[in-house]
């Protein structure tokens, strides 16, 4: 399942953890290497989240809507420099 489908319906964070940690092939890494990564991606979600609702709560969603654009536009140029192998 891609993620953008993920979305169309209330998910456990863990699932998308587990459609992450597939993307990446993790079957060759260490325990220790995968764990450290969840946790990881958990607390980048957290702090996502926490700073998303902290924004909505101080401005108002419409500026929530706009960050929260702005990090995607940030992730997809990440991603983009991942695969360009700059990043």
């Amino acid at each position: 399942m891609k993620l953008t489908e993920m979305f169309l319906e209330p998910r456990e964070i863990n699932e998308y953890w587990k459609v992450f940690a597939a993307a990446l092939h993790l079957e060759n890494a260490s325990e220790i290497q995968r764990t450290e990564m969840k946790r990881a991606f958990f607390a980048g979600f957290d702090t996502c989240l926490s700073a998303t609702c902290e924004l909505a709560d101080q401005k108002g969603e419409e500026d929530a809507v706009k960050q929260l654009e702005s990090w995607r536009q940030q992730c997809i140029g990440f991603a983009v420099a991942v695969q360009e192998g700059a990043a």
